[in-house]
Order: C-alpha cells, then sequence, then structure tokens
C-alpha cells in the first residue's frame, strides 16, 4: 500500500506533471501544439517590432516612416515566423501551413493583436524585458520551435522522398534558414539598406542550423528520431535560457562550424 501511495504521490508531482508535459505534448507532441504555435508567434512579432522601431530610429525618427497594418503582419509572419517553414514546403511542393493549418493564421494573428494592441503594452514590454517571466517562458518555447521545426523537416522530407539523401539536410537547412531570405529582401529592396544575405556572411544562426541538421541526421540513425529530438530540443532549450539569465552570447559554434564556413 505504502508503494502504491508513493507512486501515486510521484505521479502527482507538479514538477514531473510539468516535464512529462514539455517532453510529450510539447517537443513530442504530433502536429503542432497551439501553445507553441502561439508562443512562438508572439515571439516573431515582437521581433518585428523591434525590427521596426529600429528603422524609424535609423531614419532619424522620421515620421513618414509610418507601420502598416497590413505590412506589419505580412513581414512579421514571412521574416520572423513562418518564413522558413514556407519556403520549405513550397520547395516540395507542399501546402504552406498558412493555408493547411487552420489553427496557425488564428494563432498568429492573435500574437499580433496581443503584441501590439495589449493594454499599457503590457505584451510587448513583457516579452521585451530581458529575463522577466513572461520572458523566459517565451524563450523557451521559442528554442522548442527553433529546434523542432529543423528536425520535423528532417523527418518530413525522409517521408516525401525516401530514396533522395539530400533532400532531409536541404529541408532542415530550407526550414532554419528560409525566413532569413525574407528579411533580406523586405531590408534589401523595401527599405535599400546595405546588407548581406545570410549564407554570404554566416551568423550563429547559420552554424547552428547547419550543426543540428548533421547531428540529427546522425544521431537519429543511431538512438532513434524521438529520442534524438528529445535531447537535441532539450539541449537547446537550456543553452537559450542560460543565454538570457547570463545575458551572455554563448556560441558554442563559432570555434567549430565557422571553419567550415
Amino acid at each position: 500500500m505504502q508503494s502504491n501511495s508513493g507512486q501515486t504521490k510521484q505521479a502527482g508531482n507538479p514538477f514531473e506533471k510539468l516535464l512529462r508535459y514539455f517532453a510529450n505534448d510539447v517537443i513530442l507532441g504530433s502536429g503542432y501544439p497551439w501553445e507553441l504555435l502561439f508562443l512562438h508567434a508572439v515571439s516573431a512579432n515582437v521581433s518585428w517590432r523591434k525590427h521596426v522601431e529600429l528603422a524609424r530610429e535609423t531614419r532619424g525618427k522620421n515620421l513618414t516612416e509610418k507601420r502598416s497594418w497590413l505590412l506589419d503582419p505580412f513581414c512579421a509572419y514571412l521574416c520572423h515566423a513562418f518564413g522558413g517553414s514556407t519556403l520549405r514546403d513550397l520547395s516540395m511542393g507542399q501546402t504552406p501551413s498558412l493555408f493547411g493549418n487552420p489553427d496557425v493564421p488564428g494563432g498568429f494573428f492573435l500574437a499580433y493583436l496581443l503584441v501590439n494592441n495589449s493594454p499599457f503594452d503590457f505584451v510587448y514590454k513583457a516579452v521585451n524585458t530581458p529575463k522577466s517571466p513572461i520572458r523566459l517562458i517565451v524563450t523557451a518555447y521559442e528554442a522548442v520551435d527553433c529546434a523542432t521545426t529543423v528536425f520535423g523537416s528532417v523527418e518530413k522530407a525522409k517521408r516525401l522522398f525516401p530514396e533522395s539523401p539530400l533532400a532531409p539536410f536541404l529541408a532542415g537547412m530550407i526550414a532554419g534558414l528560409g525566413g532569413s531570405v525574407f528579411r533580406y529582401i523586405e531590408r534589401r529592396f523595401g527599405r535599400n539598406w546595405d546588407v548581406r544575405t545570410e549564407l554570404s556572411q554566416p551568423t550563429v544562426v547559420t552554424r547552428r542550423t547547419l550543426l543540428y541538421t548533421i547531428v540529427y541526421m546522425q544521431l537519429r540513425e543511431v538512438i532513434g528520431w524521438k529520442d534524438t529530438r528529445l535531447y537535441m530540443t532539450i539541449f537547446h532549450v537550456i543553452w537559450s535560457l542560460l543565454q538570457e539569465i547570463t545575458g551572455r552570447s554563448l556560441d558554442f559554434t563559432r570555434h567549430t562550424i565557422s571553419k567550415l564556413l
């Protein structure tokens, strides 16, 4: 009886429930968990709004640099939210999630409204405040989305093109870097900024995506896709949170992958 009682108590431990939820529902869950989609969209809209504000400062706070209710969500969606997965799906002849997943338009638009129109600008300020609880939560979910998008793209390509050894690698890279293509177009042709493409001047994003894609493709053949996805995603979450908490760039790719690029 004591043993059963102990097991029941252990099973009901809130911390363990949280860990099981995060592992089974968020990281390994089928489909696209709504809370992951929503918080990723919140992070994307915050990133876009910060970029717009920077653009206004760059122009000397020129009042002609107005925000657009049409341009803002369009650019936030492609430049910071779902540009990578959109480009990946189009390159593989698939329907982008904007049209294939009914949760994506609603979740993204709700995030857009909250980031830009919440009372007292609470959402934007909370997510933009370093080390705040809300920012840490968004950082954790954003890290999950970043990692699982690359890993999920590898698996999707393996299902669609089982005979192609290159397709999984390309799918992972396109998913991880596709957003930078739209950011380049927006900055170079929309604002006439003198910018270079991500691949011509690789940042940590390129190096990390390359490393994660290669390691995932190799490790999944040894321990299986589920364990590989789980362990690598947890690593990325911890790494992202440590960067946020310490305020330091813990770029583990700088002295390894950078030598190859």
